[in-house]
């Protein structure tokens, strides 16, 4: 079944939770829940969220990652990896089989999350498939591997 069938509501429930399950920030969560904000967690600023606007870079790259792959993301971290500078974006598959999979606990604070890793040093390795996300105090993601 694809995620075509599911409300925006229902998608935002489904953030919800997966952002409930990785501990996030209570206002991260909150405004993700009032408003269906999505928030990035940069490698460049100690892994603090901000706010995605709509009309930035990365609010194209949303737009065009849910129109172009039918996925809904719920947050973003930023990293740079001796391979390159990456974007990972976590989302839910279109796929309700795979919900399952969408996060799932590995070790003390480390979870694997289904992503789009953008890699804006060689975007022709960019490719959806697991990331693993460690929680930080404070509420805060960031991608371990």
């Amino acid at each position: 079944m694809l995620i075509d069938t599911f409300s925006r509501d229902e998608l935002k429930t489904l953030g919800i939770n997966l952002l409930s399950r990785l501990n996030i920030s209570i206002p991260y969560l909150l405004d993700y829940a009032a408003n269906g904000r999505v928030y990035f967690f940069d490698c460049d600023d100690d892994w603090n969220g901000r706010r995605i606007a709509p009309n930035s870079k990365l609010g194209e790259k949303i737009a065009d990652l849910r129109r172009n792959h039918n996925v809904h993301v719920y947050a973003v971290t930023h990293e740079k990896f001796e391979f390159g500078e990456v974007y990972s974006f976590l989302c839910i598959s279109q796929y309700i089989e795979d919900f399952d999979q969408m996060l799932r606990h590995f070790r003390t604070g480390i979870y694997r999350a289904y992503a789009y890793a953008w890699n804006k040093s060689e975007e022709e390795r960019s490719e959806f498939g697991s990331v693993f996300i460690e929680w930080l105090d404070g509420g805060k993601l960031r991608r371990v591997g």
